[in-house]
């Protein structure tokens, strides 16, 4: 049985925490009355990334996985699908509509699943229908069947191209206590004849008591056979296993026993693949290639027996500790089987912070060539391979990103956001986003151009002041502020003119808290605090308000600091929070690497992002303003505490 990534409607997420937050320091699932999945159907367009490793696997094919029933031969101890038992399995023209409607959303492949999809006696006129539909055709079985060669060789020619194993040990009596069945002898047998076949075969081993001291034994007896990919999982703890808890192990020792067998395989067969499900970032080292879940073995629908339409695969069966805020994977790590945070001992979950640059450089590359007159005569148009164009003087001069900070995918969504820049000056930091960016704007001709969105593209300066928009609408916000204000990250202390009279009015009463406070002495009325939001002490309700001005990316234990903003702002008090995501400069030479301590930021959330984090903790969101391609790379936004 595959450990299943959980279906919820259509939202596909890295992030499945509750809303509250409680003990800072301790590792926990997150409690509160309303999980976090809310919120991910209510923003299912935000910019979340997750580890999906698209394309690493052999049969790269847009997956669809159909449940056919959950009629199974042998009984495992860890079945998910076990407590579903006694639901009807689909008739063959229930699973013929299905695979009509899942080719319809655009899968590659149908992958039947079960219970045991290869007991069903239509089960290879249904490879077959598939094949009618020009769809290849996968299975998720025990292979029990599939050791009969007739079988296996029908089910090939029907097109079968993908089988995902379950193999439990290379020992007879442990792999029976783990089935509840003697199955071994089959099993083998079933790979066997799908390496003669030449079948994609991916086969599985979930991670238990009875086979954890054992896993060596069972990568030796599966290298042999030479299948796609050896697949080590965790325990999901849910259905059949919930009566069998005694089989599964801590999520601690899985993953030490889980790491240690890949490494030894990866040096005893260097010319084998491997990959792991269940684990985390800071569980398993090179996660980003070992991790094998669905979303990452390219199925992009899915759909259970008592299902009325498919879904995409998420992480809902997944959730993340409160110390996981902290860790600069959050938005990539799909976090650990939900289950696993209430079990003891608790999982040792360990958060990387780091600093980070918030943006990265183009640099010129080659000499210029002729600006074209018209779209037909652009020689670029059929390019796309990671160079821009900066147009000047009636030519055309290429630059190309030269940074190892971000993947060719982030640079391609700030790309896609338009946040591309040039400095006034020169240099490349300590930059006044308002004095120093120029912003750069696709050219006018590549507005005509019906290729433009897989070009490299030609830019033009924009003189355009695009940070005043926002900055405008800020310092209004700000010009209506009443009561006690926290500024968290005051530095030289934004708009300080007006803050000033605020406080000389008698409006309201300000405390700014900053580890390197301004050289100017503040007024009387206003508090300076040379101290970071995890070290600031106050009692709590003590804010009307909260502004966090450009700060909020470095800020190291979100965990920390807005649990702790939660409770020291007063019910109905408002927090106001703008920084910017991470965006492109285009410089004519390439600038030396930025030294140890230059970089300020631990992240470069977008707003989207920011909103999420901050729904987790309690607060509510008020108003949101993106970024746009038109715009600046700043964003705002308004929250307040119920």
């Amino acid at each position: 049985m595959l450990p299943m990534v959980r279906t919820a409607r259509m939202v596909r997420t890295a992030l499945t925490v509750p809303m509250a937050v409680t003990v800072p320091m301790v590792p926990m699932a997150l409690t509160a009355p309303m999980g976090l999945m809310a919120v991910m159907r209510r923003t299912a367009a935000m910019a979340l990334t997750v580890p999906t490793g698209v394309g690493k696997g052999r049969c790269p094919l847009k997956k669809a996985l159909i449940k056919v029933g959950y009629t199974c031969n042998n009984n495992c101890v860890f079945c998910h699908s076990q407590p579903f038992r006694r639901i009807p399995d689909l008739s063959t023209g229930e699973i013929r509509a299905r695979t009509r409607q899942a080719k319809d959303l655009g899968a590659e492949m149908i992958v039947f699943s079960g219970g045991e999809p290869t007991i069903r006696q239509d089960i290879v006129g249904l490879a077959q229908y598939a094949q009618t539909q020009g769809l290849k055709t996968g299975l998720i079985t025990n292979g029990r069947r599939l050791a009969y060669p007739a079988f296996a060789a029908a089910m090939k020619a029907a097109g079968l191209e993908f089988v995902y194993l379950s193999f439990y040990s290379h020992q007879r009596k442990t792999h029976a206590r783990t089935a509840r069945t003697d199955s071994l002898p089959q099993t083998l047998h079933a790979l066997e004849n799908l390496m003669k076949l030449k079948v994609e075969v991916t086969v599985n081993t979930v991670v238990t008591r009875q086979n954890i001291g054992d896993l060596n034994g069972i990568i030796d007896r599966l290298a042999a056979f030479r299948p796609g990919k050896i697949k080590l999982s965790v325990v999901e703890p849910k259905g059949a296993i919930l009566n069998y808890l005694s089989s599964c192990p801590s999520l601690a020792a899985a993953a030490v026993a889980i790491a240690g067998a890949i490494r030894y395989g990866q040096s005893r067969y260097p010319d084998r693949r491997f990959g792991c499900e269940g684990l985390t970032p800071c569980l398993l080292e090179d996660f980003e290639s070992l991790n094998d879940d669905l979303i990452a073995d390219d199925f992009v629908l899915f759909q259970e027996v008592f299902e009325k339409r498919f879904c995409a695969p998420d992480y809902a069966n997944r959730a993340k500790a409160q110390s996981c805020f902290d860790c600069v994977q959050m938005d990539r790590c799909p976090g650990v089987f939900k289950k696993y945070l209430k079990m003891k001992p608790a999982p040792s979950l360990r958060p990387e912070t780091r600093l980070q640059s918030n943006s990265f450089v183009f640099v010129k590359k080659g000499q210029g060539q002729p600006l074209p007159r018209r779209v037909q005569t652009c020689p670029i148009r059929s390019s796309a391979d990671g160079r821009i164009f900066l147009r000047g003087n009636g030519r055309m001069f290429p630059y190309e990103a030269a940074s190892a900070d971000f993947a060719p995918q982030e640079v391609e969504e700030v790309l896609r956001l338009g946040q591309l820049y040039t400095a006034a000056s020169g240099k490349h930091n300590n930059l006044n986003h308002g004095q120093d960016l120029i912003k750069l704007r696709a050219a006018s001709i590549c507005a005509e151009c019906e290729r433009r969105s897989a070009c490299a593209r030609i830019y033009e300066l924009s003189r355009q002041k695009v940070f005043a928009p926002l900055e405008s609408t800020l310092e209004r916000m700000v010009m209506g502020l009443k009561g006690e204000v926290l500024d968290v990250g005051c530095g030289s202390i934004r708009f300080r003119d007006v803050l000033e009279k605020r406080v000389q009015g008698g409006h309201m009463r300000y405390t700014g808290i900053d580890p390197e406070l301004p050289a100017k002495k503040a007024l009387q009325g206003m508090r300076l605090v040379q101290t970071d939001i995890e070290h600031f002490r106050v009692p709590q309700t003590t804010f009307d308000h909260v502004l966090i001005l450009r700060s909020y990316n470095h800020i190291q234990r979100p965990s920390i600091a807005f649990s702790k903003i939660h409770r020291m702002l007063k019910r109905g008090g408002r927090m106001i929070v703008v920084d910017g995501i991470a965006y492109g400069l285009v410089l004519s030479h390439k600038p030396e690497n930025a030294k140890p301590g230059e970089f300020q930021h631990f992240r470069n959330h977008s707003s989207q992002q920011a909103r999420v984090l901050l729904e987790a903790f309690g607060f509510k969101t008020v108003s949101e303003t993106p970024v746009q391609p038109a715009g600046g790379n700043e964003w705002l936004l308004v929250v307040r505490k119920p």
